[in-house]
């Protein structure tokens, strides 16, 4: 094992693409970010990407076989083949886990950085007092627009539904989604926060490695273990370590580090250093698609 002598990295990153606040903030720190792949040119087509770095498959559950959950094993994370679709979640689940214990996760205490991270081109949608320009992320609506959708609209409103902005006051209704686009395209954390920040002298990228745990000095994380081109290393932190891998794969990291359900860890003869629900309760959300026949002379995208 090898041991990289970079004490002089306050920040370190596993793979946390939202870097370039933290630093604008934080001029003096130095940073590592490190992702399993590199930049590729295919994230700008949809779902390619979770047909190349693979996917977790999961138990069989009551309600179906088997779900597939793709793996943004790259930089900008699932954001590089995700539906784009701008949904900031319900104001009562950023509640509910502030009254669980989440300190500073209240619905009032996120608003400000979504409107911090904005940078919404539909102007439409400045008027309500929900979003905001010039942040790093580019919202706008997708360019294709089907000639049936201003009749499903104008049909809502004759049956006294609401056409609602989906991250403003209320969510119930008909609404016109916008999506992560700028000019069109896809836009990936990565593009937005990390490349604006490559070239900083205080942040190293560090692709094609994978983080096999945390480093931990007690219950403290003191620093991360992980691999690169055959051989293993370990980075020692000053400050903190910052662990953003995705739902799934968060708590992998986790538990190998010995912080999960004892009995668990137990069973793979992982030492246990704090015993934790890690991994429970995991929640995807629900889609319901709805598919109708029309006339075949109205243009569609297929």
């Amino acid at each position: 094992m090898q041991l990289l002598d970079l004490k002089t990295k306050d920040l370190w990153s596993g793979k946390f693409t939202e870097l370039k606040s933290k630093l604008e903030e934080l001029e003096v720190q130095k940073c590592i970010h490190i992702a399993q792949h590199k930049w590729t040119a295919l994230k700008e087509i949809p779902r390619v990407e979770a047909l190349i770095f693979g996917a977790w498959n999961s138990l069989p559950e009551c309600y179906c076989e088997q779900v597939v959950l793709p793996l943004g094993r790259g930089f900008g994370g699932s954001s590089i083949f995700n539906g784009m679709v701008y949904s900031r979640g319900n104001r009562k689940n950023y509640n509910d886990w502030a009254e669980q214990g989440a300190v500073g996760w209240s619905y009032e205490e996120v608003f400000p950085y979504f409107l911090k991270m904005e940078d919404n081109r539909d102007f439409e949608y400045l008027a309500n007092g929900f979003h905001s320009v010039g942040g790093p992320m580019s919202i706008e609506k997708p360019r294709y627009h089907s000639e049936i959708k201003d009749a499903i609209f104008e049909a809502v409103e004759e049956l006294g539904y609401e056409v609602v902005d989906p991250n403003g006051a209320q969510q119930t209704g008909f609404y016109d989604f916008q999506s992560f686009l700028k000019d069109g395209q896809r836009c990936n954390t990565a593009e937005a926060y990390l490349v604006p920040a490559e070239n900083r002298t205080n942040l190293h990228i560090l692709g094609n490695a994978r983080v096999r745990k945390i480093i931990m000095d007690g219950v403290q994380a003191a620093g991360v273990q992980f691999d690169h081109k055959g051989s293993t290393y370990e980075i020692k932190a000053r400050r903190e370590v910052i662990m953003a891998a995705g739902a799934v794969n968060t708590a992998q990291l986790l538990m190998l580090s010995g912080i999960g359900p004892k009995d668990h860890l137990e069973k793979l003869n992982i030492p246990v250093v704090v015993d934790l629900p890690v991994g429970n309760n995991l929640q995807d959300h629900w889609v319901v698609l709805l598919n109708y026949e029309i006339d075949p002379r109205i243009p569609t995208v297929e």
